[in-house]
């Protein structure tokens, strides 16, 4: 299995919203479903310039979550500090 991508930006958001555990490593790491609460696989977390969907605040350390087992994406914002989880394409 190919090994997640972590941008550091990204976890430390994750990190404060309170989604990941900072000490969190790449390996095993997952995240609840909100609608179910089953974990998901984290393939990889990114963080770049972003409108949140939420507050519509803009931010450079927005975090970008993708998930093994379906197309969603979860959108992390750190002006806001909401989880929106988006579809995927």
């Amino acid at each position: 299995m190919k090994r997640p991508h972590w941008a550091e930006a990204g976890r430390h958001t994750l990190a404060a919203i309170g989604v990941l555990p900072l000490a969190s490593t790449a390996a095993g790491a997952t995240i609840p479903d909100p609608s179910t609460g089953v974990h998901l696989s984290i393939t990889g977390v990114d963080a770049g310039e972003a409108t949140c969907p939420s507050c519509a605040a803009r931010s450079g350390n927005a975090a970008f979550v993708a998930v093994v087992e379906d197309l969603r994406l979860l959108f992390a914002c750190p002006s806001c500090l909401q989880v929106t989880w988006l579809s995927g394409a």
